[in-house]
């Protein structure tokens, strides 16, 4: 079977309004003024006084009198004493018992 054909009523444009642009009105720049760095003045440095060295009287070296050396009267040399051998004493064997 054929299909009819629907026909769609035609659909109507819709208008839209045109948006007006907002202006943005322009900001001025604000100017800021330098801050002058403040003048630091310059410290003079501190020099001290030069602190003169105390100079040490050189203390005399005292002088020894010389001592004489001692003479040691030279030890004969004593012989050493000659030590006679001793015999190793000889055990007679003693024969075991034979008990009965």
């Amino acid at each position: 079977p054929q299909v009819p054909k629907v026909e769609f009523p035609e659909v109507p444009k819709l208008e839209v309004p045109e948006i007006p642009k907002i202006e943005v009105p322009e900001v001025p720049k604000v100017d800021v003024p330098e801050v002058p760095k403040p003048a630091v003045p310059e410290v003079p440095k501190l020099t001290a006084p030069e602190v003169p060295k105390p100079t040490v009287p050189e203390m005399p070296k005292p002088i020894l009198p010389e001592v004489p050396k001692l003479e040691v009267p030279q030890v004969p040399e004593v012989p050493k004493p000659t030590i006679p051998e001793v015999p190793k004493a000889t055990v007679p064997e003693v024969p075991k018992p034979t008990f009965p």
